[in-house]
């Protein structure tokens, strides 16, 4: 995973802080159709796109969702508030999706603060724990 700006129209952060950025980067990343590989590409394996094809192709499925909206995220913690947040990929299952990927978003010191957010890239939706 990179740092990755997010589309300026979507939040423009060189101008100043937006404390609604993330939940923009949520949204924008849910609203991409989801397509798993096999509707795509039928003879290959599951293969994981960078952030560049899955937006040129227009879908993806669980992996390229979450690694967009993790990057996005890395992006948007460097500029507003450096080296307190990281963000990591949790795959897993879940009901009753089954095979997901989620995005951990969690404070780096634990002494701060030992709240985490998990998000599904695919819904928009924000658990926290």
């Amino acid at each position: 995973m990179r740092s990755l700006k997010p589309p300026k129209e979507l939040c423009d952060l060189d101008v100043g802080t937006d404390k609604f950025a993330i939940e923009k980067c949520a949204r924008f990343v849910s609203m991409i159709p989801f397509l798993m590989d096999l509707q795509l590409f039928e003879q290959l394996p599951d293969m994981y796109f960078n952030c560049q094809e899955f937006l040129d192709l227009g879908g993806g499925d669980f992996e390229e969702h979450a690694i967009l909206l993790a990057n996005f995220f890395q992006y948007i913690d460097d500029k507003q508030s450096p080296g307190k947040y990281k963000s990591y990929l949790v795959y897993g299952y879940a009901m009753p999706e089954g095979k997901n990927v989620y995005v951990m978003r969690k404070h780096t010191n634990p002494a701060v603060s030992r709240d985490l957010e998990l998000w599904s890239p695919v819904t928009g939706e924000c658990f926290f724990f």
